[in-house]
């Protein structure tokens, strides 16, 4: 129940609706934006019982292009600033609200687009409007950083296991160097910017 809960609160989405295993859905993908996922596939495999899932993400994480600043639509649930609701407004608000008289007002089909509407307007009125973070400098440091951390665990898993072969590890190391390159790079090209 921690997960659903979490997740409801949070406003997240399950994307994996295939089973994984056997009739069971074993493996999540939990996110809070519809549009990350563009496509999921479960497939099944020689190597194991569990069926290999593959996701498409709308985007390249891997990209050291730095990411533009989120979009608050203000027609969506993006828009408002939660943390610094106020709830209790909120809740009069929504307790005054006459849902049956919304209800009568419109068709079956259109109720939900009517509650979502009245719904965000009320938070609307008792949250902050969410402000686009100043643009980060070190974003694609941040980016080259984490690629690096990856590689670096992928180095020591490899170097700790008995059966990895040399070619791998040398692999490894080389992607490494080129990782710590790409970080030297991207912190030249940030001090280029502020300069």
């Amino acid at each position: 129940m921690l997960l659903l809960d979490f997740m409801s609160e949070n406003l997240c989405i399950q994307s994996i609706l295939q089973p994984t295993r056997l009739h069971n859905i074993l493996d999540l993908y939990i996110s809070n934006s519809e549009d990350l996922v563009s496509h999921v596939s479960a497939s099944d495999t020689i190597f194991s019982d569990h069926r290999l899932v593959e996701i498409f993400l709308s985007y390249n994480p891997c990209s050291l292009t730095p990411p533009s600043p989120p979009d608050f639509i203000d027609s969506s649930f993006r828009s408002p600033d939660f943390q610094k609701a106020d709830f209790t407004a909120i809740n009069v608000m929504l307790f005054n609200v006459d849902w049956l008289q919304l209800i009568d007002e419109c068709d079956e089909e259109d109720f939900p687009k009517l509650f979502n509407l009245t719904l965000l307007q009320i938070c609307q009125l008792h949250c902050p409007r969410k402000v686009a973070p100043k643009s980060k400098k070190s974003s694609a440091v941040y980016v080259a950083n984490r690629k690096r951390r990856k590689i670096q665990s992928q180095l020591e898993d490899a170097e700790n296991s008995s059966y990895c072969p040399q070619s791998r590890i040398n692999s490894l190391r080389r992607k490494l160097a080129l990782a710590h390159i790409d970080i030297r790079d991207a912190i030249n090209n940030n001090n280029n910017i502020n300069n």
